[in-house]
């Protein structure tokens, strides 16, 4: 890690808060960011609001760590919902 920017670092940072929040409290909101990692909140998913979260270095464009309209997964989130609704019963 001695090669890691600064950004990477916080970025990093981000990631493991996230993840780590997920696991804790079903929200990756839930602990706050740091002075030093980058701050977007990270929306719920389901079939009403798509949005997925991109953990990236920032590119020419400055975009960095953002969150994007995820039109791929719908029928994979179907699945797993209807999945599960069956499995519980």
């Amino acid at each position: 890690m001695a090669n890691q920017s600064a950004a990477d670092l916080a970025l990093m940072a981000t990631f493991q808060r996230n993840i780590i929040s997920f696991v804790n409290y079903l929200d990756p909101n839930s602990i706050p960011a740091r002075n030093s990692e980058p701050k977007v909140h990270w929306p719920a998913f389901n079939n009403n609001n798509q949005v997925r979260m991109v953990f990236q270095r920032p590119d020419l464009n400055g975009t960095g760590l953002h969150t994007e309209i995820d039109s791929v997964n719908r029928t994979i989130c179907a699945f797993i919902k209807s999945t599960n609704l069956e499995f519980l019963n």
